[in-house]
């Protein structure tokens, strides 16, 4: 026997219909109101008034956003990964944290913001995405940007000041402060680094000289020539990969006459360096940098 099939109502979060966001440009978006309901408390509270099912029109909600910045923002609450670039500027990023913001998004959807953000700038522009994210609130993605600008020397320069002005926000001389004195406490801590470092390989005794002969130099007379390069550089850019990428190579050239050296020498140097940045890796990270969100 057939039994009857119960007719139900969803519940009131999925019993909606559709509504129309109007971007200041003139671009509508025809959006589930229950997406709107279920991510942002605003909206949720915008639609608390039921609705007509027998409406004439959609409903329309009109916005102060770019068509640009709602579109970003709905594909997030629809789970949808933009595609990157996502932004032609960071400028516009910050359009999309403020709307973000306004709306009283999901800390999902912050979170996807945030990192969507994060690739794209990270490299590109670390110091201006650390204003950014003081503006924001956001500690973690201003620590991530404040290490990522360890990679600066000149710093802050007239590009630098240039990108802040761009970002239209207000700039608050504390957190420039804050960072300022992050990287130069990661700048003591890393020449620190290289002193103890130092210290503890001369230390263990007596160091053989380059076992073929093609150079005058001995294990000692590297690492203190090195290490005291390293060091210069490491004060205004403590970053592990300014011995990572940069030193060593010019250190050989201005230091080997000729310039070159056996095959274990430099099997030496290759060890010795992996050791030092880790060394210096870690003392960084020790470092803490001052975080008081500006939102």
């Amino acid at each position: 026997m057939d039994h009857p099939v119960v007719q139900a109502a969803s519940t009131p979060a999925f019993d909606d219909d559709f509504v129309l966001l109007c971007s200041s440009d003139g671009v509508q978006f025809q959006v589930p109101e229950c997406f709107l309901r279920l991510t942002s408390d605003t909206f949720r509270g915008m639609f608390t008034l039921p609705n007509p099912h027998d409406r004439p029109s959609l409903r329309v909600v009109s916005l102060t956003e770019g068509s640009a910045t709602l579109e970003v923002f709905l594909q997030l609450i629809y789970g949808v990964s933009p595609e990157v670039p996502a932004f032609q500027t960071l400028y516009d990023a910050k359009l999309l944290l403020e709307a973000i913001y306004k709306f009283e998004a999901e800390e999902t959807v912050r979170e996807q913001a945030l990192e969507l953000v994060k690739r794209q700038f990270l490299e590109q522009d670390p110091i201006s995405l650390y204003i950014v994210a003081c503006w924001f609130g956001s500690e973690d993605l201003a620590e991530v940007a404040a290490y990522e600008s360890l990679k600066t020397n000149e710093w802050p320069d007239m590009q630098v000041w240039s990108n802040i002005a761009e970002l239209q926000v207000t700039l608050q001389a504390s957190d420039l402060y804050r960072l300022t004195k992050y990287r130069r406490d990661c700048g003591l801590a890393a020449a620190n680094a290289s002193d103890s470092f130092r210290k503890r390989y001369l230390s263990c005794g007596p160091h053989r000289p380059c076992p073929g002969g093609i150079t005058h130099m001995d294990h000692s007379f590297v690492v203190e020539k090195y290490v005291e390069a390293c060091r210069k550089e490491l004060v205004g850019r403590p970053h592990p990969l300014t011995i990572q990428h940069d030193l060593l190579p010019k250190f050989l050239i201005h230091e080997t006459a000729p310039p070159k050296l056996c095959s274990q020498m430099c099997i030496f140097l290759d060890k010795f360096r992996d050791s030092y940045i880790a060394h210096v890796k870690e003392a960084i990270s020790k470092v803490k940098l001052e975080f008081i969100p500006g939102r």
